[in-house]
């Protein structure tokens, strides 16, 4: 919890407000972080003998994302478009009382992030109403590296970009299809093809990426091809 000196008023984030930048991040930090909603921060509050509602901590998140963090996330997004390899998916949130949203309608939550490999570990949450391709299609622009997604039609929209598709998504697919107590069902074969590859990929993390394609021409491609003898 912040700390308050005795006759010490810590300098304001917000202009004409009391919030503090140590008292705003802890704010954040709990709601975020250790997933503490804003109206049980309320209570703590009032029990260290503060009044501070939910509301005003609502808008002290607010204000700083627009004000602060909208500049870093910008300069993230900068060096995330710089790398080869990025990573995408969407899930469905739903947001209370959303202006101009009908409360039967579906909202999105996109996620891009670096590859698992890069130097610079960059994850970044876009908010949208849709999960249209045009959403993708706005926010990595002249992409032209490697994209690796679930296979959502929605991504074809992304022109530039190389294509990658996803083997765990493959693998879960296979896996729901397996027979109850059926070791010789086709569905199982296939997730046991996936199982080995993903054994290599754990045995090559430590690699450099040049050592691990090396690698993986010369073990995994031994899986694929058996696979595809057998398909």
């Amino acid at each position: 919890m912040p700390v308050f000196l005795h006759g010490f008023v810590p300098a304001p984030v917000l202009p004409h407000s009391l919030a503090s930048a140590s008292t705003v991040s802890w704010v954040m930090y709990q709601k975020y972080v250790n997933a503490v909603p804003l109206y049980r921060q309320e209570k703590d509050w009032e029990r260290l003998g503060y009044t501070l509602s939910r509301t005003t901590m609502a808008n002290w998140v607010i204000r700083c994302s627009e004000d602060y963090f909208s500049r870093f996330v910008t300069r993230l997004k900068e060096e995330m478009l710089k790398e080869k390899v990025l990573r995408c998916d969407e899930t469905y949130v739903k947001v209370l009382r959303e202006k101009d949203v009908a409360d039967n309608s579906k909202q999105y939550m996109c996620v891009y992030r670096t590859g698992k490999y890069s130097e610079r570990q960059i994850v970044i949450y876009d908010y949208n109403k849709s999960r249209s391709g045009d959403v993708a299609k706005k926010f990595l622009g002249d992409f032209s590296g490697y994209l690796h997604t679930d296979g959502y039609a929605g991504y074809n929209k992304l022109t530039k970009v190389k294509h990658c598709n996803c083997w765990a998504h493959l693998r879960r697919k296979f896996h729901e299809a397996i027979v109850v107590d059926s070791e010789d069902s086709i569905a199982r074969t296939v997730r046991d093809f996936c199982d080995k590859l993903f054994s290599i990929e754990a045995e090559l993390i430590n690699l450099t990426s040049e050592e691990r394609y090396n690698k993986r021409l010369t073990q995994e491609r031994e899986v694929f091809e058996a696979f595809w003898l057998w398909a």
